[in-house]
């Protein structure tokens, strides 16, 4: 039994259908039940009726036995902490997981922008060899992250190497249960109550002495993807949402080089999900002109071979992007020839 849980609120269902979906489509290979637990942080019963409507129609097609259990979050026990730049504090319910699934063993989070294009069952296998208590993506900005600088500022240990990301991760919810991390959040908050990333900085803070990285290809971030030598086993789209409105040039930057991967998740709506529509990222003309100059400054510094240190990261994620994308074309390829 694999059980894989994700957290969503009314306006982010869509996103949950599509990405839940892939992880169906992803263990068609696989033997055993996967069960999708969906922590309810505010969807409407009509919007939850649809969902479990759709994803039993998917199942039923692929021929994978899917249970679907709803865990209805009460929010209020996140009031005080901060979001993401959204405003949303469903990504607190990850932190709740080891009281939750009270009688789970061990499971994968995923977040609502993750594809699957590999068994996540596979996940579950890295973390039971790690003998970890959690196992995530490695964080691909490393010492210049936001992370790295807030724990700096904090003098906190922080170590690139080993710190993941949260959006996608295997846990081991009995070691955690024995962390007392669900108490141990609360705690850490009390002292730091404004954390870089919310509760990645946590459960990486509260897991340190027990969290490992997984093997290369799971939660890749979209611009991880450009290279003829990677292998991809699920997706990360954080920063080239496919259906993202930009709120600013950086987004709509990251849009504009992304459409590749984000190719990807759109061709799995139609192709494989049957819809007619997608939803595309929404840009005003003004954002996208000013994303056409900010990129075009960073080709011309980087043929120049001018690096600010300011600009170090934006040149890198602009450098990444204009890789080779032979392995999305692939996946994507393969979704139109079912």
């Amino acid at each position: 039994m694999v059980d894989i849980v994700f957290a969503s609120d009314n306006g982010f269902t869509e996103q949950l259908f599509v990405s839940s979906a892939s992880a169906v489509y992803a263990s068609r290979s696989g033997h055993s039940e996967l069960v999708i637990h969906i922590l309810d942080c505010g969807i409407s019963d009509d919007n939850w009726a649809d969902y479990e409507r759709r994803i039993s129609f998917v199942a039923k097609r692929v021929k994978v036995h899917v249970q679907v259990v709803r865990h209805k979050i009460d929010m209020r026990c996140f009031d005080g902490l901060c979001g993401w730049t959204n405003g949303s504090k469903a990504t607190w319910a990850r932190v709740l997981l080891p009281r939750i699934l009270e009688s789970v063993e061990s499971c994968i989070y995923s977040d609502c922008d993750v594809f699957f294009v590999e068994d996540p069952a596979d996940m579950l296998e890295e973390l039971r060899k790690s003998g970890k208590a959690i196992v995530g993506h490695k964080n691909p900005f490393g010492d210049r992250s936001l992370d790295a600088r807030w724990f700096s500022e904090n003098n906190l240990p922080y170590s690139a190497d080993e710190y993941f990301c949260a959006g996608l991760v295997a846990m081991n919810l009995d070691l955690m249960r024995s962390l007392d991390v669900v108490n141990g959040c609360w705690e850490f908050l009390r002292k730091y109550p404004n954390p870089a990333t919310v509760d990645q900085s946590v459960l990486n803070y509260l897991c340190m002495s027990s969290k490992g990285i997984f093997s290369e290809g799971w939660g890749l971030f979209v611009h991880e993807c450009y290279r003829d030598d990677v292998t991809i086993k699920a997706i990360h789209f954080s920063g080239g949402w496919p259906w993202k409105k930009a709120q600013n040039a950086f987004d709509a930057l990251c849009i504009r080089l992304s459409y590749r991967a984000n190719a990807i998740w759109h061709t799995f709506q139609i192709a494989c999900l049957g819809q007619r529509e997608s939803q595309k990222p929404e840009v005003c003309f003004k954002l996208r002109l000013k994303a056409f100059v900010l990129l075009f400054l960073c080709r011309l510094m980087l043929r120049l071979g001018l690096r600010p240190a300011r600009l170090s990261c934006l040149l890198d994620l602009v450098q990444a992007y204009e890789g080779p994308f032979s392995q999305i074309e692939k996946i994507r390829e393969s979704f139109l020839r079912n």
